[in-house]
């Protein structure tokens, strides 16, 4: 517990200084939840209601583009049903790093796109089992590619919405090793982020 407070405490240092060196650069914190499925894998599954947690920055290119990255905690996984009908169910929980550019339609709705390498946060020697898709045989990192779109309110308040495929298989297992989609949703909250007077999104601009 004392090194993941530390970890967290690093990153907020991390982030703050980042947007205090640049000038056109804000960070925020942010957690939602995550709608998992894990697709091409022997065992038929529903989706998995998990949660992210997180951090952000933010660069402000112009007043339509800007670039953020995150570091978040992802509970992600699925639901199954064995042959013997007994109820399986399957956790995984990963360190997500997206990196993402994002297009504003106006000062509020943005929409995003953008690529996501995560570590999986669990690191032990692989034991056998009867079930080839536990936690001994998840690869230990994960790719996966998003869209998303969002709004983020005059109090900073931000909301958004992604969809994300994974390219990389989810367990090590040559035939079946599965590719997940996941579907976030998310609550942020920009800490020092300032209102801009003045957009050009018009022709004329708005005032």
């Amino acid at each position: 517990m004392k090194t993941h407070l530390t970890f967290f405490i690093a990153l907020i240092l991390f982030f703050t200084s980042y947007s205090g060196i640049c000038q056109n650069a804000y960070w925020g914190l942010k957690g939602g939840l995550n709608i998992n499925k894990v697709g091409g894998i022997d065992l038929d599954n529903s989706m998995y209601a998990g949660f992210n947690l997180g951090i952000f920055g933010t660069f402000v290119i112009n007043d339509r583009i800007s670039f953020s990255h995150e570091i978040s905690y992802s509970n992600r996984g699925f639901n199954s049903e064995l042959l013997n009908g007994e109820a399986y169910s399957f956790r995984l929980k990963y360190i997500d790093i997206p990196w993402m550019l994002n297009y504003h339609f106006n000062p509020a709705i943005f929409a995003q796109i953008g690529v996501q390498p995560s570590v999986y946060a669990f690191f032990k020697p692989a034991q056998y089992d009867s079930i080839p898709y536990t936690k001994y045989n998840a690869n230990p990192f994960d790719f996966s590619g998003f869209i998303g779109a969002g709004v983020i309110l005059k109090n900073n308040l931000i909301f958004g919405a992604r969809i994300n495929q994974s390219i990389s298989k989810t367990f090590n297992i040559s035939e079946a090793g599965g590719k997940q989609l996941t579907m976030q949703f998310y609550i942020g909250y920009a800490i020092n982020r300032k209102i801009r007077r003045r957009y050009n999104f018009g022709s004329s601009g708005s005032r």
